[in-house]
């Protein structure tokens, strides 16, 4: 099984931040003052490494150190060595990146008055789609397919990289691309596969929202789901495996609960998705509304709007006395249902 480490994710992120940096920075005139901001700071040194050591930056005087309290090596720098640096009356482009939470004297000296904010909105998700692009073409459909759902779409990019560089790494196809849904705050889904991935991918966000809810209980939670969206609890022993599995666990911070069940080989036999079972719903990708009857056959009751004419049903013209229709979606919350139109039709008799 392929992990995606720490360290993995943070050179890729600084892979990313680098080539869009650099490009920046070749442009850039004398005496410009640049600060990056909002990375981890470890991704900030692998970052200013990478420009220090690139040489068109050398040949453009390009120096890059990361502010610190106390510097521990030649990129590491401390706030009164950058202001002197931008200081001086003559010099190529200074990078100073700003790791967060750091509170130092004179910081008010390298702000963006001084030191010109970098953008990088749009780095991460430009890398995510360079990797995409690289993949073999039917993985490449797959991961772009998965992507493109309304609940994937909505998690943050780094998620996006992770789940990426996981597939990449795993190779495979539809199987592998289910089991690392977890990068994604998804349940690992070992039997995901092109026909009803629309509707699997958005039940599994459904469960994962209900159950990391930490406002109710893990059984409320389960309870809720089999109301809701027809979830089968008893079906593989569910109801048991994930009560035992999430107690002692932090639902709110998903991924502390996710990425185990894809890890763990016992727990991915119990709690893979391919376990959870749901009844009363449609096939995967329909939608079905079900009307409610205009006449209750049990009590012959009448909706209000309408009224009984000899044998038909007719429409009262009452302003203030409209048909009152009720009806039921399966799924209950289907998100690929914008609308309703109802159409009354005059049915004629031959």
């Amino acid at each position: 099984m392929f992990i995606v480490t720490r360290e993995m994710y943070y050179a890729e992120m600084a892979a990313a931040v680098y080539d869009h940096l650099r490009d920046f920075l070749v442009g850039m005139e004398q005496n410009h003052c640049q600060r990056v901001e909002f990375l981890p700071i470890e991704v900030m040194r692998l970052t200013c490494q990478k420009l220090r050591e690139d040489p068109s930056l050398k040949a453009k005087n390009v120096e890059a150190y990361v502010l610190a309290d106390k510097a521990a090596d030649a990129q590491e720098i401390e706030s009164g060595a950058l202001i002197e640096k931008r200081n001086r009356a003559k010099f190529g482009v200074l990078v100073a990146f700003l790791p967060q939470g750091l509170r130092l004297p004179a910081e008010d000296s390298y702000d963006i008055q001084t030191f010109k904010a970098f953008d990088l909105t749009g780095v991460l998700k430009a890398r995510v789609h360079h990797l995409v692009d690289g993949l073999p073409n039917d993985q490449r459909e797959i991961v772009h397919t998965i992507l493109s759902q309304p609940s994937v779409r909505r998690q943050p990019i780094g998620c996006h990289l992770k789940y990426v560089l996981a597939v990449q790494g795993e190779g495979g196809s539809w199987h592998e691309a289910g089991a690392h849904l977890c990068q994604v705050n998804l349940v690992p889904d070992l039997d995901l596969a092109a026909k009803g991935v629309e509707t699997r991918i958005d039940r599994n966000a459904h469960c994962v929202a209900e159950l990391s809810n930490a406002d109710r209980s893990v059984l409320t939670a389960i309870e809720n789901l089999v109301t809701d969206y027809g979830l089968d609890a008893s079906e593989n022993n569910l109801r048991d495996n994930l009560v035992a599995y999430l107690r002692g666990r932090s639902v709110v911070e998903s991924q502390e609960w996710l990425r185990p069940i894809l890890e763990d080989q016992d727990w991915r036999q119990r709690l893979s998705f391919d376990k959870w079972k749901f009844k009363d719903i449609t096939k995967p990708g329909e939608v079905e509304v079900h009307l409610d009857p205009l006449r209750d056959p049990n009590t012959g009751v009448i909706v209000k709007g309408l009224q009984e004419r000899g044998t038909n049903l007719v429409a009262t013209t009452e302003p203030r006395n409209p048909i009152h229709l009720k009806w039921t979606t399966y799924p209950k919350r289907p998100e690929n249902l914008g609308h309703y139109l109802v159409l009354v039709v005059k049915r004629f008799r031959q």
